[in-house]
C-alpha cells in the first residue's frame, strides 16, 4: 500500500517528504480560503485529479497518528471539513424536474428490459391538444 502524500519511507521509518508537505498545507489553505480544487492543483502543481484531492482533504491521517507524524495542524484540517460540507449543502441532491410537452406511456417491451435508458426513451410520446399521438 503507498504513503499518503506528503510521507516517505526513510530507514524502515515514515517520515515527512518537506516538498509534498508544503505543498500539501498550500491545498488545504487554499481550498479552505474557497478557492476551487482545479484552480489549487493549478496553484500548487500536485499532479493529481481533483478527485484524489478531495480525498487527500479528508484523510485524517494528516493530523498526526502513531505511524505517522502531523502534516496539518487540527484547526486547518477542521476548516477544510467545514468548508467541503459547505459546498457540498450548495449542490443539488436531487435532479430538478424538467417539464415538456411528452409523456411517459409504459408499453410492451419485446426484450423485457424495462429499466433501460434505451426502453424509456422510445416510451416518450408527444401532447397534441391533451391527446396522445404515436410517432
Amino acid at each position: 500500500m503507498p504513503l499518503p502524500y506528503g510521507y516517505e519511507l526513510k530507514d524502515g521509518m515514515v517520515s515527512v517528504n518537506n516538498g509534498e508537505a508544503g505543498k500539501l498545507k498550500s491545498l488545504f489553505r487554499l481550498f479552505t480560503d474557497g478557492t476551487t480544487m482545479k484552480k489549487c492543483l493549478e496553484l500548487i502543481s500536485i499532479p493529481h485529479c481533483p478527485d484524489s484531492c478531495k480525498a487527500m482533504l479528508k484523510n485524517s491521517v494528516y493530523m498526526g497518528t502513531d505511524l505517522f507524524p502531523p502534516l496539518i495542524e487540527p484547526d486547518l484540517f477542521a476548516a477544510a471539513q467545514e468548508e467541503m460540507a459547505r459546498r457540498n449543502r450548495k449542490r443539488r441532491k436531487y435532479p430538478v424536474p424538467v417539464y415538456t410537452d411528452f409523456i411517459f406511456l409504459p408499453g410492451d417491451n419485446d426484450s423485457g428490459k424495462r429499466n433501460t435508458a434505451d426502453f424509456l426513451y422510445r416510451q416518450i410520446r408527444p401532447v397534441v391538444k391533451g391527446e396522445i399521438t404515436c410517432l
